[in-house]
């Protein structure tokens, strides 16, 4: 009896680790633009990343999509994708 009981609480285990909910790292868009920021100093420069401001999140799925603004008729924004669950870095790039 004592096997049994061992392979149930195993089989309960895993199956409460494998339904468990994700948290969310970066739950609002807030937080988001400002990691989105913060990394486009880093790739850009932070004088680059100033001009961009104010910067706006989207949600997409698992991924916050961040823009800068464009102030200009000419050039691009960097855009950021951030992970909302480990606040990994997607892909980064910079339009033109």
């Amino acid at each position: 009896m004592g096997k049994v009981h061992l392979a149930s609480v195993f089989l309960f285990c895993s199956f409460s680790c494998w339904a468990a909910e994700r948290v969310v790292l970066i739950k609002t868009a807030e937080d988001a633009a400002q990691i989105g920021e913060a990394i486009a100093g880093m790739a850009y420069g932070k004088e680059n990343a100033e001009n961009q401001k104010p910067y706006k999140a989207k949600s997409d799925g698992d991924v916050w999509v961040v823009r800068g603004t464009l102030h200009y008729q000419k050039g691009g924004v960097v855009e950021v994708r951030v992970n909302r669950f480990d606040g990994s870095v997607v892909s980064i790039s910079h339009g033109k």
